[in-house]
């Protein structure tokens, strides 16, 4: 009798990407099984930045409000600020106004900051109501994959799953075991977060997303976790001068703490000491047979412009839908190949950008060729045989989504606050003015969310559940066509036949 636990999709790793894989394969009705080893959800603060294309993805899954109210504390803190200690006045304030404007022409979310260990929970009860079987204490001890599965051990138990998804971290055993190399293109740096409680409201009347700390016996960087008791202090330290995270003791935090907040008699309780490295670089490849990595397993981000987390979850939620398709039978297997031919040139360009914001304190130049923080949310266009067009995936540095196809679909109001946006997922979704693609759309066995948006007149959009536009045309006798051939499914006539 085969003892074998069988599931469509392992998950390896229980962080923001991990329970966003689960949670947006159960928004199509995918069981997974995430396999953590920590014994729950970040007790760090760690990442806080999410922005309004990930808010747009919570905003889908029904957790927007959940996570605006995760991020209550830190929805008024603007601008980073320079300073020798907490105490003193900041010698300098840098602006660093909100996107909202230029966001709300494009999107219906906006940024939020959020702590790590008040969202992972989020995500998590979510994934579970879903679903998910997410274990905590939990290790993945071997795997192997065939044609036709992946087998595992988890916990000296096998599991049997069709697809296993890495999201294991930047030192991703499982990416190593498949021998995907990385690209490296930065010194590294290693740091420490120090996460505390202590009473420092008083100094945050005007508050800042962060202050950079210029005292000389405790140089790093501060963040507000809630703008009065919770705080994280970053530091650099040095291996090559013997240095380690080991020095971090009790004592040796809290003295750099009141150094650092001008405060010696400040009361402190430390909460926890994270070693962190702060590096660039890009996986070879995302995929390896029926195994795909996700998050910093795919590519490690300098913290500069919080983009590390929010590619995570985006990865997360590219793969989500189309391992869902392919699992239901209702995509070919080349479907999955899109993955990476969409998400790996998005790594490389996140992590090109966000290198530029690391150096440009350290090392300022006028021809460093920035996007700005809309372009990178809502400017790139995929190229993939999941997308009806010609190019290479590119980014925009003006992204106005006009209805390109392989870029984001159109935000339009459609009232009682709901956008066109709110429409897309789980099922690919027809957005048009005239009833002939109604009749077409009847005609398809795969289900279609039919939109009707003013304004369209003869064309027509066939967005993806992903929210991107898999095709704009005028011929609606050419849907199934297309749809079939955007799913990598057979069909009697291949689009290149017909004109756009």
């Amino acid at each position: 009798m085969d003892m074998t636990e069988q599931v469509p999709v392992i998950i390896v790793g229980g962080g923001l990407t991990g329970l966003s894989a689960a949670l947006f394969l159960g928004q199509h009705g995918i069981k997974s099984l995430v396999v953590e080893r920590h014994r729950s959800t970040a007790n760090h603060p760690k990442a806080r930045g999410f922005n309004a294309r990930t808010m747009e993805l919570f905003r889908n899954a029904g957790l927007e409000r959940r996570v605006l109210a995760g991020g209550a504390d830190l929805k008024e803190n603007r601008d980073i600020v320079l300073c020798e200690t907490l105490a003193q006045v900041p010698f300098q304030r840098v602006d660093k106004p909100r996107n909202d404007a230029a966001v709300s022409r494009v999107s219906p979310a906006q940024e939020c900051l959020c702590p790590q260990d008040v969202l992972e929970p989020i995500l998590l009860d979510a994934a579970r109501e879903l679903g998910a079987d997410i274990r905590f204490n939990s290790e993945l001890l071997d795997f192997d994959q065939d044609a036709a599965g992946v087998t595992a051990t988890i916990d000296g138990q096998q599991v049997r799953a069709d697809y296993l998804i890495a999201c294991d971290g930047a030192r991703s055993p499982i990416r190593q075991q498949l021998g995907i190399g990385m690209s490296r293109g930065a010194e590294t740096f290693f740091s420490v977060g120090i996460s505390f409680i202590a009473d420092l409201a008083d100094t945050v009347v005007d508050p800042y997303i962060l202050a950079y700390v210029t005292h000389p016996g405790a140089r790093g960087v501060m963040l507000p976790i809630n703008n009065h008791d919770r705080w994280v202090f970053h530091l650099r330290f040095d291996p090559a001068a013997g240095e380690s995270v080991d020095d971090f003791t009790e004592e040796h935090c809290e003295r750099l703490i009141r150094a650092a907040t001008g405060r010696p008699n400040l009361d402190i309780r430390l909460t926890d000491v994270a070693e962190w490295e702060t590096t660039c670089a890009l996986a070879d490849r995302y995929r390896a047979g029926r195994t795909f990595i996700a998050g910093d397993a795919a590519h490690i981000i300098p913290p500069a412009g919080a983009l590390g987390a929010n590619t995570g979850i985006q990865d997360a939620h590219n793969l989500a839908w189309k391992l869902a398709f392919v699992v239901k039978g209702l995509a070919g297997p080349a479907l999955l190949d899109t993955y990476e031919a969409e998400r790996h040139p998005v790594g490389r360009l996140t992590v090109d950008q966000a290198l530029l914001r690391w150096y440009s304190s350290e090392r300022p130049s006028a021809d460093a060729d920035f996007l700005d923080d809309v372009a990178i949310m809502f400017g790139v266009r995929y190229s993939s045989s999941a997308v009806h067009n010609l190019g290479s995936t590119t980014q925009s540095s003006r992204p106005e989504p006009d209805g390109t196809p392989g870029t984001r679909a159109p935000h339009v109001w459609l009232g009682d606050n709901m956008s066109t946006v709110d429409l897309f997922g789980p099922e690919f979704t027809l957005m048009h003015e005239s009833d002939q693609w109604v009749d077409a759309a009847t005609r398809i066995d795969t289900p279609i969310n039919l939109c009707q948006v003013h304004g369209f007149d003869d064309t027509a959009l066939l967005v993806r559940p992903d929210g991107y536009v898999a095709w704009r045309g005028r011929a609606p006798a050419l849907l199934p066509a297309v749809l079939s051939e955007v799913l990598g499914l057979p069909s009697e006539s291949r689009l290149s036949r017909f004109p756009a």
